[in-house]
């Protein structure tokens, strides 16, 4: 059964996470054609259907949806960040940050103007420095336990 067939899938657990090309379509279907590389999240609330960049594999696409959306949900509902960098720029603490949730974090409070302290491992250094880090706590430290921001910063978040 096609992902974007009229009749959907017929059992849908809390969530799932799909990846995958498009294989047919429905008459009234515009987004979407056959061939297309998507990702999907499935619910039993309704579909969130996204085209997937050629760089991201189908085994990486699956994990995208719903760890996205709960991080997304997390820094603009709760924190009250906005995306477009036109809000208050605020500093956030974000443990295990090179984690599955914890780079996404990062990246979209990076989009909102954010200071984002975070902690890692020695080992995630370079994917950490990637990120455009602008404070970095290794949590085997001394430093890193207390969680403190280096600048001496007080948190809005963690």
């Amino acid at each position: 059964m096609s992902v974007f067939s009229e009749k959907g899938f017929s059992v849908l657990g809390v969530g799932t996470n799909v990846a995958g090309e498009v294989v047919d379509v429905g008459s009234s279907v515009v987004k979407f054609k056959a061939g297309d590389k998507v990702v999907a999240l499935l619910n039993s609330l309704g579909r969130l259907n996204i085209a997937r960049p050629e760089e991201v594999s189908a085994i990486e696409g699956t994990c995208l949806p719903i760890v996205a959306l709960t991080e997304h949900k997390a820094l603009v509902d709760v924190v009250g960040i906005k995306l477009d960098g036109s809000g208050p720029r605020i500093n956030i603490l974000v443990t295990a940050a090179s984690g599955g949730l914890g780079h996404y974090v990062v990246q979209l409070a990076k989009l909102g103007n954010a200071r984002v302290t975070r902690t890692y491992g020695a080992r995630n250094i370079e994917f950490m420095k990637s990120l455009g880090a602008y404070e970095v706590l290794d949590y085997k430290t001394p430093q890193g336990t207390t969680l403190k921001s280096p600048s001496g910063k007080k948190y809005d978040a963690a």
